[in-house]
């Protein structure tokens, strides 16, 4: 599958700050949430059409201990 992430900017980015309901999903306190925008009218209609429904993110990161 082609990569959709050059027309998705990352909009919003929150921790839970209490247990939550969004639709169906029950969200648990302290919790990342991320919001996305979808900068193409095809992608976004694939999203509302259930066509894509998920979305994996891959990162690299460098723990460093606190003293």
């Amino acid at each position: 599958a082609a990569s959709v992430a050059r027309f998705l900017n990352a909009s919003e980015s929150w921790v839970a700050p209490i247990d939550m309901q969004i639709g169906e999903h029950t969200i648990a306190k302290g919790s990342w949430m991320l919001g996305w925008t979808i900068k193409n009218d095809t992608i976004w209609s694939m999203v509302q059409d259930d066509i894509l429904t998920g979305l994996s993110i891959f990162g690299v990161g460098k723990r460093t201990p606190i003293e």
